[in-house]
């Protein structure tokens, strides 16, 4: 690990290529490292966590983590075209990581309280990431308002979007936990995040 740090070894993996809807650094070391293939999900220790904010540290994540015990945690740093942090956290047993999934669905996990915000940013396959489906969507789950959004970046097969609601409770929380518990979202990659509140002048 040290000397691919410093660029004198790099690992290069032939057992895993990454499928188009991939949002990671192919290069990290996260990434390079051997992999196994179809892996059953009963044999799997690591877990991979999105949408991360970027002031959220490694001490941040791992107090958060109390499903089991840790092997490692491999953090990807937010660049030009990933406004947030992802990592690879990995448990000692495939428990901890089917115990972590388990409390994802059932209540979320949630990193950085004071990241709280009227602000979702979302991601996902472009056939569902428009304006028009997620009013649809929003408006299945509670009474809200929209006062303004965009889209953040977009590549051939995802999209990236900010919503921008005009309360966090009974709206923007709301609609983050929906999504986080709605299974036919995630097979179509949906990933959700709170986002900075413009209005904020000290985290915006």
């Amino acid at each position: 690990m040290v000397l691919e740090k410093h660029g004198i070894f790099n690992i290069k993996s032939t057992l895993h290529k990454p499928c188009e809807a991939y949002l990671g650094d192919t290069t990290s070391q996260s990434f390079t490292l051997q992999q196994v293939q179809n892996l059953p999900d009963i044999e799997n220790c690591a877990t991979w966590l999105t949408n991360i904010p970027v002031k959220v540290s490694e001490h941040d994540i791992l107090s958060k983590t109390e499903t089991g015990a840790v092997l490692c945690l491999y953090v990807n740093q937010e660049d030009s075209f990933h406004t947030a942090k992802a990592a690879k956290l990995v448990f000692l047993e495939p428990q901890g990581a089917a115990n972590l999934v388990r409390q994802s669905k059932t209540h979320g996990f949630f990193l950085g309280m004071l990241e709280y915000s009227r602000v979702l940013i979302i991601s996902g396959l472009k056939e569902i990431m428009t304006l028009a489906f997620w009013t649809r969507y929003f408006g299945s789950v509670c009474v809200f308002v929209l006062e303004f959004h965009q889209v953040v970046w977009e590549s051939a097969t995802q999209r990236m979007m900010e919503f921008r609601f005009i309360r966090i409770d009974a709206q923007a929380l709301t609609c983050l936990q929906a999504i986080q518990r709605d299974d036919r979202l995630k097979e179509k990659e949906v990933h959700v995040s709170f986002g900075k509140d413009p209005c904020d002048p000290i985290n915006r």
